[in-house]
């Protein structure tokens, strides 16, 4: 078999596991290939990485369909809104969580 297709064909196998888990290390570890080939594939072959992102993409709203809690898939999919954050800077974050456990365990 001449390389270039073997390497369509690894491509084929490579995007029909990443259509079920869109993991490129998990999908490049199937077929034996490490995610610096994948990359490089991605880079020469437009089509290549466009079927990935598209395959990502129609992953991620199957699954979406499926979720129940819509605060859940709002603080993971639009993090940076909806996330809840903590901020410390410096030698407040220990006198914070000394100042809370104290509170908590009614200083004992």
């Amino acid at each position: 078999m001449a390389t270039d297709d073997k390497i369509a064909l690894l491509k084929k196998e490579f995007l029909k596991y990443f259509r079920e888990l869109p993991v490129q290390k998990l999908a490049g570890a199937y077929i034996g290939k490490d995610e610096d080939s994948i990359s490089r594939w991605k880079k020469e072959d437009a089509d290549f990485a466009d079927q990935i992102g598209r395959a990502k993409a129609d992953w991620a709203m199957t699954k979406t369909k499926k979720i129940k809690s819509e605060e859940w898939l709002l603080e993971r999919v639009m993090k940076d809104h909806f996330a809840s954050r903590n901020e410390f800077v410096g030698d407040m974050t220990i006198n914070i969580i000394r100042r809370s456990y104290l509170e908590n365990t009614n200083g004992e």
